[in-house]
């Protein structure tokens, strides 16, 4: 009976989760950056941009081996021949890129590009596929986790009472 109430809880921080990330995906995609920190030829970065570019770099970091948490000793290492420490050089990699899209948006206003509707919708059908399955997957392992956890509570309570009956 409390594995369910833990399922729906999770269940309902799972959605909000995924609204919360829907919501940040379509404000930092609005063609109107309200209070850009970055601009180029008219066209701007909002602040969840560039946590964005920055969350994908520290996640590629991770997925590679490296320990990217805010007190790793990863950060104030040299980052090769560079002269610059891992911060350091990896910032400027996130700034570059935000620089890169920038450009990218100011020259596709010029040359009139644009997305098709069929484009957009294919996007927005992406998007809500990814935080649908990132949300089950979620959902996923942290049920995992409290079903491990409750059985690792009876196992240690089962071991607990045996060692009393024999005291």
């Amino acid at each position: 009976m409390k594995l369910i109430k833990k399922e729906n809880i999770i269940r309902v921080l799972c959605l909000l989760l995924a609204v919360a990330l829907f919501t940040a995906a379509l404000a930092s995609c609005a063609n109107e950056v309200k209070d850009p920190i970055m601009e180029y030829d008219g066209e701007g970065i909002s602040l969840e941009m560039y946590e964005f570019v920055l969350s994908r770099m520290k996640g590629s970091l991770a997925r590679l081996g490296y320990d990217v948490s805010a007190t790793s000793s990863f950060w104030t290492e040299m980052h090769g021949d560079s002269g610059l420490t891992n911060e350091e050089f990896y910032t400027n990699a996130v700034i570059d890129t935000c620089k890169n899209y920038l450009a990218a948006l100011a020259m596709c206003r010029e040359e009139g590009i644009e997305l098709s509707d069929y484009t957009l919708e294919a996007i927005d059908e992406e998007i809500a596929f990814t935080l649908t399955t990132t949300a089950r997957a979620l959902l996923k392992s942290l049920t995992l986790f409290f079903q491990s956890t409750e059985q690792r509570q009876r196992d240690f309570a089962r071991y607990t009472r045996s060692r009393q009956s024999t005291t």
